[in-house]
C-alpha cells in the first residue's frame, strides 16, 4: 500500500509540474526594448498563454496598477482605459464591461501575481506579435518603438517581411543619414532586406550594421562584414557571408540579405 501511495503521489507531481511550463527562453520586447523579469520568470500556462508579472508589464506600458488583497483583484489604469482582473477567474472587465479570457491570472509560489500577457497588453491598446521561430513576443505599435543607439542593442526581426521592413525604415528615418536608402523586400525571391549605404562614413556603416544585426543577432559576424567594406580598396568586390538562417552578400555601399 505504501509503495502505491508513493507512486500515485509521484504521478500527480509530474502532472502538476507539466501543467505549468516555465519558459525562461521566451524573450519579451516592449517598444523595441528587451524586458528582464528579475524575480519572477514568465511561463506558459496550461491554456498555452504567456503569463507575466502584472505590475512590471503594466507599468512598462505606461499604466498604473492597484492590488486589492481581500478581493484578489488587480486594477490597471492607463489614461481613459480601466482593466479589472481577478485571480483564478476568466471573466474580467474593461471600462466596466465584462469580457472573457480563455485563461486567468494566478498567484505563483513566489507570491507574485501574474496575468495573461496578450489580454492585458491589447486591453491597454498595444499591439502584440508572437514570433514563434525565435520564441519572442513583441509588444507596442511600431511608431512607439525606440531606435537603439548601438547596433548591438537592436531587437531581432519578427519574421514578417513587411512589418520588419517598416521597422527597418523607422530606424533609418530616425537616424537621418541621407546617403542610406532602404529597399523593399521581395518575399517571392526570399530577399528579406537590401540597402544602399555610404561605406566611407561611420553613420553609413552603422546603418548597415543595425539592419544586418536585426537578422543575424551576432555582432562579431556583423563587424566582420563591416570591416570588409571599410577596408576593401576595390568597391566592385563583393563577398558572401553565411549565417544560420541567412545568406548575406555585401559590397562597398550595398548589401542583400537572403533567407535560406
Amino acid at each position: 500500500m505504501g509503495k502505491k501511495i508513493v507512486l500515485i503521489l509521484a504521478c500527480l507531481s509530474v502532472l502538476i509540474s507539466s501543467s505549468t511550463a516555465f519558459a525562461s527562453d521566451i524573450d519579451i520586447y516592449i517598444y523595441g526594448e528587451r524586458v528582464n523579469f528579475e524575480d519572477q520568470e514568465t511561463f506558459i500556462d496550461e491554456e498555452n498563454r504567456t503569463q507575466v508579472p502584472v505590475r512590471f508589464v503594466s507599468e512598462s506600458l505606461g499604466a498604473d496598477v492597484d492590488w486589492l488583497e481581500e478581493e484578489q483583484l488587480v486594477k490597471i489604469e492607463k489614461e481613459d482605459t480601466f482593466l479589472e482582473l481577478t485571480v483564478g477567474e476568466a471573466e474580467y472587465k474593461k471600462d466596466g464591461q465584462s469580457k472573457e479570457m480563455d485563461t486567468s491570472p494566478v498567484i505563483t509560489d513566489k507570491g507574485r501575481t501574474v496575468v495573461p500577457l496578450r489580454f492585458v497588453s491589447e486591453g491597454l491598446g498595444s499591439k502584440v506579435e508572437w514570433a514563434g521561430n525565435i520564441n519572442t513576443v513583441f509588444i507596442g505599435n511600431i511608431e512607439d518603438w525606440e531606435v537603439p543607439e548601438y547596433p548591438a542593442n537592436v531587437h531581432p526581426v519578427m519574421g514578417n517581411y513587411w512589418e520588419d521592413y517598416e521597422i527597418d525604415k523607422k530606424y533609418i528615418e530616425e537616424l537621418g543619414h541621407k546617403d542610406t536608402t532602404l529597399r523593399e523586400p521581395n518575399e517571392g525571391a526570399d530577399l528579406v532586406a537590401s540597402m544602399f549605404f555610404d561605406s566611407r562614413t561611420e553613420g553609413g556603416r552603422q546603418d548597415a550594421a543595425r539592419i544586418i544585426n536585426r537578422r543575424v543577432q551576432d555582432m562579431d559576424k556583423v563587424n566582420e562584414m563591416i570591416d570588409f567594406v571599410k577596408y576593401t580598396e576595390d568597391p566592385s568586390i563583393e563577398k558572401e557571408f553565411e549565417c544560420d538562417n541567412y545568406l548575406i552578400t555585401i559590397s562597398s555601399g550595398l548589401f542583400y540579405i537572403w533567407e535560406k
